[in-house]
């Protein structure tokens, strides 16, 4: 009789436990998830970036998890093996503007007055130093829904 209570006992905390992380579960699937690749937000990135970054292996990136629960929100921040400094910084200020003025739907890069369509050009992006930033100009384009980036390394003045 002792050993049926005990089983008894053990099959319920068992199933009682399975049932709470099922409830855990739950909980976290329906978080709401935004992925930041490089401080911006994955979903507004041009197509060059996008391929840019869908070349890299997952298991090369950078990443922290913050899960919020007040707000349902979960948040992945991930760093690409090659981002520096000056395209991290660049990035930010991006940022910034996008949480005042969530709107936009791209984000355009022009470098030293060439737009960024290839992965050559990602590349002399991605791996800026920012004490090699001469000017930054990051605009939102009403008409286009677009945030344009301009960034100067040579000097040239805007």
């Amino acid at each position: 009789m002792k050993l049926v209570n005990i089983i008894l006992c053990f099959f319920i905390s068992v199933t009682l436990r399975a049932q709470c992380d099922i409830l855990d579960l739950e909980r976290y699937n329906a978080l709401s998830t935004v992925i930041y690749i490089d401080n911006l937000p994955q979903d507004i990135l041009c197509l060059a970036f996008q391929d840019y970054y869908s070349s890299i292996p997952a298991c090369k990136y950078d990443s922290i998890q913050i899960i919020s629960q007040e707000s349902n929100l979960k948040e992945v921040f991930v760093t690409s093996p090659k981002a520096r400094k000056g395209f991290l910084y660049v990035n930010r200020v991006v940022n910034d503007m996008l949480n005042t003025d969530p709107c936009p739907k791209i984000i355009r890069y022009i470098y030293n007055n060439t737009s960024i369509t290839s992965k050559k050009d990602v590349m002399q992006i991605v791996k800026l130093r920012k004490k090699n930033i001469k000017a930054l100009n990051v605009s939102h384009d009403e008409q286009s829904n677009e945030i344009i980036v301009h960034i100067y390394t040579d000097g040239k003045k805007m």
